[in-house]
C-alpha cells in the first residue's frame, strides 16, 4: 500500500516537472530567436543589408557626463536613399547594437551602447572622454564623439580618515601621583619694606602704619602656616 502511494506521488510530481521543463525550453528558444524574428517582422534591421552612407553619434541625455553617471549612446545612420535609421534602446530605432562596434577612452561602453564615467573625478580630470563607433560590415563608416565631463551636480565628499588609536591615561596618572608625593617647599613670608632714608620713612614712624598695609593670604596645602603678603597703598 505504501509502495503504491509513493508511485502515485512520483507520477504527479513528474506531471508537473515536464510542463515546467517545456516552458523553460520554449522561453530559451524564443529568446534566442527573438532577434531573428524581429528582423523578419521588420522591427529590427541588419546593417549588412543596408547601403550605409554616413553615421553620427550623440548622447541620449544631452552633451556631457558627470563622474559616476551612465548615459546611453544613440547612433544615427543614413542610407544611400537618405533614409535615417537609429539604434535600438535609447534611440528607439531598428539598428541592432550587435551590428556596431564601440571603442571608448576614459569612459567605458557595454554592448548595448551605454557609456559610464568612473565615480572618482581624478580619473577624468583634465581629460576628454571619447567614443568611436564603427560598422564591421561597412569598414569605411565611422562616427566620432567627444563627451565633455561636467561637474555641475550635487555630490558628497567624505574625507574621514582611519580611526585614531586609544589614548592611554598612564602618563597623566603618573604625573598626578608624582605631584601628590612631592615634598612641600617652605616659603619665607615676605616682609613689608620701608625706605628709612626716603619718603617712606614717615610712614614707618606713624602710628597708623598698619592701616596702610593690606594683607593677602596665599600658598598651597603644606605643613607651613598661611603665608602673609603685604603691599603698600
Amino acid at each position: 500500500m505504501a509502495h503504491s502511494s509513493i508511485l502515485s506521488a512520483s507520477r504527479q510530481s513528474t506531471r508537473f516537472l515536464i510542463p515546467g521543463a517545456c516552458l523553460e525550453a520554449i522561453a530559451l528558444f524564443v529568446l534566442s530567436g527573438c532577434t531573428r524574428l524581429q528582423v523578419r517582422l521588420g522591427s529590427k534591421v541588419h546593417l549588412e543589408a543596408i547601403p550605409v552612407k554616413s553615421m553620427e553619434a550623440r548622447l541620449a541625455k544631452g552633451p556631457g557626463i558627470v563622474p559616476g553617471q551612465k548615459s546611453s549612446l544613440v547612433a544615427v545612420i543614413t542610407d544611400a536613399d537618405g533614409k535615417v535609421l537609429q539604434t535600438e534602446g535609447a534611440g528607439h530605432g531598428k539598428v541592432l547594437w550587435s551590428d556596431l562596434k564601440v571603442t571608448a577612452s576614459v569612459v567605458t561602453a557595454n554592448k548595448k551602447g551605454v557609456v559610464a564615467l568612473p565615480r572618482d573625478p581624478r580619473v577624468s580630470d583634465g581629460k576628454m572622454p571619447h567614443v568611436t563607433i564603427t560598422v564591421p560590415s561597412h569598414p569605411d563608416i565611422r562616427a566620432e564623439l567627444d563627451i565633455p565631463v561636467r561637474y555641475d551636480y550635487n555630490f558628497i565628499s567624505n574625507f574621514s580618515g582611519s580611526s585614531a588609536p586609544a589614548v592611554s591615561t598612564a602618563p597623566m596618572d603618573w604625573t598626578a601621583r608624582a605631584a601628590a608625593s612631592a615634598p612641600s617647599i617652605p616659603i619665607t613670608p615676605l616682609q613689608a619694606e620701608t625706605d628709612r632714608t626716603g619718603p617712606m620713612a614717615r610712614t614707618a614712624r606713624t602710628a597708623d602704619a598698619e592701616k596702610m598695609l593690606h594683607p593677602y593670604k596665599s600658598g598651597w596645602p603644606s605643613d607651613q602656616e598661611a603665608i602673609l603678603f603685604s603691599r603698600w597703598t
